[in-house]
């Protein structure tokens, strides 16, 4: 069966349920509603232009066209993975520690179910490999965002213990140790929630998208299966590198962590 084309008007019937929800929390005085808003306009102008330039990739299939979408995809991800962080690294360390993180975790899986799963010709495929690096660099870059929130957020929040324990000889690796566990969890997290209700509480999107296209639901299953796997390693190595990296880029000489800045309300 064909889905019917869709119009413009059928995203209004969409948007109808968040322009309620929006009033509510106007009325109630909870805020978020320019937030809301603001996120809802950019989310629709970025897929708008995003159908139009994947229509140009998918007819002119060149190799470099599809790597430098890669490599904007990077660095909106990593710009956007610090945007919302209250307290943040000083410096250039800032958008290198999301960066790296980001390209080490996401590019292998996605080489790795390009180029022996899938084996697209050419391989550079852009209908192939720019899905599937989305999908994954999306919930990665989540991932690094809360945990680096959580890690600043305990830093600073231990500070005086840190100092003591410093003084009494300790390093600074094994003292905030309990702060990486907790920011590791807290950033892991929404992914393992996620594993473990798929298939009986939520149905994801690509499976999902697959079955409304007409592939049989057997293998719509075994895709998504590949790529939860890719999301969920992604995430834990991302989380990793990250925590690794920003101890190392918030520590002085001393091993103070000394190289946080708190953004003002």
């Amino acid at each position: 069966m064909s889905n019917p084309p869709l119009q413009f008007w059928h995203l209004g019937v969409g948007a109808l349920s968040m322009l309620v929800i929006g009033v509510c929390f106007w009325v109630t005085r909870l805020g978020l509603v320019r937030s809301m808003a603001v996120s809802a306009i950019r989310m629709c102008a970025q897929l708008l232009l995003l159908g139009l330039v994947l229509e140009l990739l998918f007819e002119g299939r060149v190799w470099w066209w599809t790597v430098l979408f890669l490599l904007v995809m990077i660095v909106v991800a990593t710009r956007e993975s610090t945007q919302r962080l209250r307290r943040r690294l000083q410096g250039i360390a800032n958008l290198v520690v999301p960066f790296v993180s980001l390209l080490a975790a996401a590019l292998p899986y996605t080489a790795l179910l390009v180029l022996v799963v899938f084996r697209p010709q050419p391989w550079h495929e852009p209908s192939i490999l720019l899905p599937v690096f989305g999908m994954i660099l999306g919930n990665v870059m989540n991932t690094v965002s809360l945990a680096l929130n959580q890690f600043f957020q305990n830093l600073q929040s231990g500070r005086h213990i840190i100092e003591q324990r410093l003084a009494l000889g300790h390093e600074i690796a094994e003292i905030t140790r309990g702060f990486r566990v907790d920011a590791a969890r807290t950033a892991m997290l929404p992914i393992l929630n996620a594993m473990a209700v798929t298939g009986i509480v939520s149905l994801p999107g690509m499976m999902t998208g697959q079955i409304l296209a007409g592939e049989s639901p057997e293998q719509a299953v075994r895709y998504q299966i590949l790529i939860w796997f890719g999301i969920a390693s992604g995430a834990g190595a991302a989380c990793l590198i990250a925590l690794h990296m920003s101890l190392r880029a918030v520590t002085d000489s001393r091993g103070r962590p000394t190289r946080i800045f708190e953004r003002p309300e």
